[in-house]
């Protein structure tokens, strides 16, 4: 058998810090829908909230859902929110943030003026 010495005092070896990962605790992976469907789902909210806001059964049935709830409601919620698309108001409202408005419109001045959906879906 033979004897080795290790040297243990370089820092990747140290015990003496805790070691944790990056972003622990935040789940890896990209959203479960892209940008573009993001944006035909803002232009759905548009068709029945334009400046204000909406029920989010409306919504959800303008989406062809049968309910605003469930796992799958969450996660639509989530995507839209974490491109800051949508905002919440009151008892179960939605409406669109200035930056959803104008996705969907195209321009600021567009969001203003009250222009139709410029968004184009696919069929």
């Amino acid at each position: 058998m033979v004897n080795e010495e290790i040297d243990m005092t370089d820092a990747s070896t140290s015990t003496t810090e805790p070691t944790v990962g990056a972003n622990r605790g935040v789940k890896r992976g990209l959203p479960p829908r892209a940008l573009p469907e993001a944006a035909e789902d803002a232009a759905t909210l548009w068709e029945v909230a334009r400046l204000g806001t909406a029920p989010y059964m409306t919504f959800a049935t303008k989406l062809g859902r049968r309910s605003a709830s469930g796992g799958g409601w969450d996660q639509l919620m989530a995507v839209l929110r974490g491109f800051g698309l949508v905002r919440f108001e009151g008892d179960q409202q939605i409406g669109l943030t200035p930056l959803g408005q104008e996705l969907v419109n195209g321009s600021a001045e567009g969001v203003k003026a009250g222009e139709t959906v410029s968004v184009r879906r696919s069929v």
